[in-house]
């Protein structure tokens, strides 16, 4: 049962491996409350019952719609079906996904973008959205020709969209060049962040090749292929028409040859292979941004080794800066650094979105939590003694100020937080308790993007973005509630800080450079002059220091007293007023409805909304043919999979017909959120005496159920869980010359409960846990109806794994179990995996350098010492072809187990072996580590030496 489940899994994840992850819904995010569906000529939304949710699914469709009339023109055609649209507020993360897998669907989550570095240069964030994401489903919906065909008689098989095989910088280029408005300056081709960040690939002389650039990896920067794909496309476009790229295509959608045939395409369509149009495009960036080499470091570096780090969040407090500083190599950590450039560790540094630090250097942090529910959100935290105290619960917050001394007062509050909330931006305030109280929230549609309190705690400055405006500094006065706008131009403002004299520090991008400026009376002055981009601006004893962007990462730099500007005049203030909200009367939702819906052709009034059906979705979408031919058997069967648009019912169907002995395997999976089942009903064969065409044939049949996370305790790292497992094997079919002595099937039903403990932390560029902690504990019971096992299972396993600099960890692994009288003996020995990964049913584990299952017993012990580490980032692609390499690692280990009865001596059995791991991609984005491993077992007796080779894929 064990075996056909992770089979089967494998086999769902390499067809799902050329389209986007598609995550269900989380149980206990807003839609626990109920789904509801609205419709549109060729859209469904589904979305949680609010009225708020409402809002947002009228004007999803009403921008679908648009999105799709705007852009058939160029795609030519549409899926045959409704494109499924799925609105959630799960993830505080400003994005969403698409695939055309098995139907064309689209999550939009509800959280806005306002993180300069990104997303933010928009008019309408919802309208980008829909664009970008429907883009995808019309690119890879493309098919003419034999695929076509093939969808008739296989249905929505991914094999036969050769768009969705085409590479991921095409895909997001696509994407993100029709996502781009030119006449609006909208989008991210049209942003100061984009033209920066390209700027600096082709300067710095790091310009990506083509392989590098087919294979989205994990160098900076991060998103390669949305940065490269886009100006690609662009290129294309420029060069050789809309109309030419349309055709290209179309070229392509009538291949059948997934990959392979990308290159002829281009060959015949532009008349030049990728790798030569990638030379040329190569060329035409060096002169627009070029050229190579021009742009040095303007100011000093502080802070050794911090090149090739993300941004760090950071807040100043007198002589110290504190940051979080992330490497993507080792655990981030909390540092405080004095302005001689030395820093200290006080804290750890993981998932921290802000930090604010008041007079009494009292430093809280908003950190991310992800639950198992599904849900990503952030809440406040006390750091007290080097530990971090919760302060609340499910608040969403995305950015905390200290309140100075006489807003404390004021509010009855020492912390402001900025929250974001199913689309609406609210500022709040907490207590030294976590107790909460909404001090304003925006319309929704308009969104607040960073703040800074005034040093006399009257008011506030904040970067928000009214309706289908532009980002603008206003001040809110903290007793009248009132918002004044302070700036109106077309620049992106970020960074807020107040110096200690009164002045408003923060970076922007007037003249498209990010630069900092300061604000005081109604005049603006420019701080720094730079070609690259400088952001965050805190002061450190008197001195300014901001971050610097490159080629390599981020890097800190102090400002020299001369590198001042002329202050420019900022004009007339504006003084324009915008009234709060607190409780919305129903005149107040028709009219702010009437807003968020005026600036749509046509106008698009509110559509009635029916109770969500998975059965819509539900049905499967395609087979596929299975096919075997062996030297006794032949093989023929089908297999497909389904799951509904908000990805909480998914099942896979199989069915496999043996010409030997005329009988049928059957599979079925079915997982409904916590919930998974399976069955297997099987048949095999075994020769025992020798002859020739003559086997006794056993029939398997297997059934699975378990019920994750029962309960959730310690923000869930602490899990219950529940299973049963029934495994029965019955002699079907006897060759001659052989008999059964005694019974002819055995029957194994055993029920079990699961704890779960883990905090376990992943590196970007490391290999496996770079820190952290893993344990469970399992026991499960054998006297259950119908089996033919009694008694009792108990076993544990803990692991810790300790951070090492630079792509570097060790584990240790520590496993025990017991068994009592009558119930099956525990094995151990063999290759993993085994029953290692199993949460219940665990009874065969593996034991390096031994046979399979050699020793067995009653009670047994395992011990796993593990060394990792990087050893070469090669992070290419074998030009079109659907071979890459991310990494190549080695793996050192030693390890010892045994097994013994109640009357046995113990005796241990070591190992040591050795890995080397070269990471494959396939298909540009399935991951697969070829390993080569060689280990010793070191018993005189037993031990064995073992070379293995093993090509895996994530499950």
């Amino acid at each position: 049962m064990r075996f056909f489940y992770r089979y089967f899994l494998a086999f769902s994840y390499l067809l799902m491996s050329c389209v986007a992850y598609a995550e269900p819904v989380a149980w206990d995010g807003p839609g626990a409350a109920g789904w509801l569906t609205k419709t549109s000529p060729h859209f469904d939304v589904h979305f949680p019952k609010s009225e708020q949710f409402s809002l947002l699914a009228d004007r999803a469709l009403a921008l679908a719609e648009q999105a799709h009339d705007d852009l058939m023109p160029f795609f030519g055609s549409a899926p045959k079906e409704k494109t499924q649209l799925v609105i959630t507020d799960d993830l505080d993360i400003a994005n969403g996904w698409a695939t055309f897998f098995p139907f064309p669907q689209i999550r939009l989550y509800s959280y806005p973008a306002s993180d300069v570095l990104g997303l933010n240069n928009f008019e309408d964030w919802w309208r980008m959205l829909i664009r970008h994401e429907y883009v995808h489903i019309l690119h890879t919906e493309l098919s003419r020709g034999l695929p076509e065909k093939g969808q008739h008689v296989f249905g929505r098989l991914p094999i036969f969209f050769p768009h969705a095989f085409s590479p991921p910088m095409m895909l997001e280029g696509l994407a993100v060049y029709f996502e781009t408005d030119y006449e609006r300056g909208t989008g991210r081709l049209m942003s100061s962040w984009y033209q920066l960040q390209m700027q600096e690939e082709v300067r710095s002389g790091r310009f990506a090749s083509f392989n590098e650039a087919v294979l989205p990896t994990r160098d900076w920067p991060y998103g390669n292929h949305y940065l490269y794909g886009a100006f690609f496309v662009e290129y294309l476009m420029n060069v050789y028409g809309e109309d030419r790229f349309a055709l290209f295509l179309q070229n392509y959608s009538d291949e059948i040859i997934p990959w392979f045939l990308q290159d002829k395409v281009a060959r015949n369509t532009f008349g030049k292979s990728f790798g030569q149009l990638w030379t040329d495009f190569e060329k035409t960036m060096v002169r627009r941004f070029g050229p190579v080499d021009s742009v040095a470091k303007e100011a000093a570096m502080l802070y050794a080794g911090d090149d090739g780090v993300r941004q760090q969040l950071a807040i100043s407090q007198d002589s110290y800066l504190y940051r979080v500083v992330i490497n993507d190599l080792d655990r981030p950590v909390l540092q405080r650094c004095g302005s001689d450039g030395h820093c200290d560790d006080i804290a750890n540094g993981e998932n921290i979105v802000s930090l604010a630090i008041d007079d009494t250097e009292t430093l809280v942090a908003a950190r991310q939590i992800a639950y198992t529910s599904g849900r990503l959100s952030a809440d406040l935290y006390l750091l007290q003694d080097g530990d971090w105290r919760r302060l609340t619960t499910d608040q969403r917050v995305s950015q905390v100020v200290s309140l100075p001394s006489t807003a404390q007062q004021t509010l009855s509050s020492q912390w402001l937080i900025r929250t974001q909330r199913a689309g609406v931006s609210s500022l709040m305030t907490v207590n030294n308790k976590g107790n909460t109280s909404t001090l304003i929230a925006l319309p929704m549609g308009d969104v607040i993007a960073d703040v800074a309190i005034e040093p006399s705690g009257a008011g506030l400055m904040a970067v928000v973005k009214r309706g289908y405006g532009y980002w603008d500094i206003e001040r809110l006065d903290l007793s009248s509630l009132k918002w004044q706008r302070i700036t109106n131009d077309r620049a992106i403002e970020s960074g807020l800080k107040f110096d200690d004299e009164g002045r408003l520090l923060f970076s922007a991008d007037k003249d498209g450079t990010f630069n900092i400026m300061s604000l005081e009376s109604g005049r603006t002055k420019q701080l720094t002059n730079t070609q690259t981009g400088n952001f965050t601006p805190q002061i450190v004893a008197g001195h300014l220091m901001y971050q610097v962007y490159t080629a390599e990462g981020f890097y800190w730099a102090m400002a020299a007293d001369s590198l001042t500007a002329n202050p420019d005049d900022l004009g007339s203030l504006m003084a324009e007023s915008y009234s709060t909200i607190s409780d919305n009367t129903a005149d107040e939702k028709a009219e702010q409805h009437e807003r968020l819906m005026s600036t749509l052709e046509p106008p698009v009034s509110s559509l009635e909304a029916t109770e969500y059906s998975p059965w819509s979705t539900l049905r499967p979408r395609y087979w596929l043919p299975l096919f075997a031919l062996l030297p006794n058997d032949t093989q023929l069967g089908a297999t497909t999979s389904g799951s509904d648009a908000l990805q909480r019912h998914n099942y896979l169907v199989s069915v496999l017909y043996h010409n030997r002995g005329q009988v049928v395997d059957l599979t079925l999976i079915y997982n409904y959120e916590r919930w998974y089942f399976g069955y297997q009903h099987s048949y095999d064969w075994v020769n025992f005496n020798g002859a020739d065409n003559d086997d006794t044939r056993f029939v398997s049949d297997d059934l699975y159920v378990q019920r994750l996370h029962l309960w959730r305790g310690w923000q869930d790292r602490l899990g219950l869980h529940a299973g049963t497992l029934y495994e029965h094997k019955q002699v079907d079919e006897l060759e001659e010359g052989v008999t059964v002595v005694g019974d002819s099937g055995v029957t194994i039903g055993r029920a079990g409960l699961a704890l779960t403990l883990g905090d376990l932390g992943y590196a970007l560029l490391s290999p496996g846990p770079s820190f952290g902690y893993r344990a469970h504990w399992v026991v499960e019971n054998f006297n259950l109806p119908s089996s033919d096992a009694e008694g009792w299972h108990v076993q544990g396993e803990a692991g810790y794994t300790f951070d090492l600099p630079k792509s570097q960890s060790i584990s240790l692994e520590i496993a025990a179990g017991y068994a009592s009288e009558n119930a099956p003996f525990w094995t151990l020995g063999g290759l993993p995996p085994r029953d290692d990964d199993s949460l219940f049913g665990r009874d065969d584990l593996s034991l390096r350098g031994y046979e399979d299952s050699q020793f067995y017993g009653r009670y047994y012990h395992r011990e796993r010492l593990t060394y990792r580490s990087i050893v070469s980032r090669i992070q290419r692609n074998w030009y079109l072809w659907p071979l890459g390499v991310d990494d190549i690692g080695i793996n050192l280990y030693a390890e010892q187990g045994a097994t013994w009865l109640d009357d046995e001596t113990v005796e241990n059995y070591p190992a040591l072996g050795a890995e080397l791991s070269v990471n494959l991609v396939l298909g540009y984005r399935l991951p697969a580590p070829l390993v080569l491993g060689a280990v010793s077992g070191l018993d005189n007796e037993y031990g064995q030496n073992q070379f293995y080779l093993r090509l895996g894929v994530p499950l």
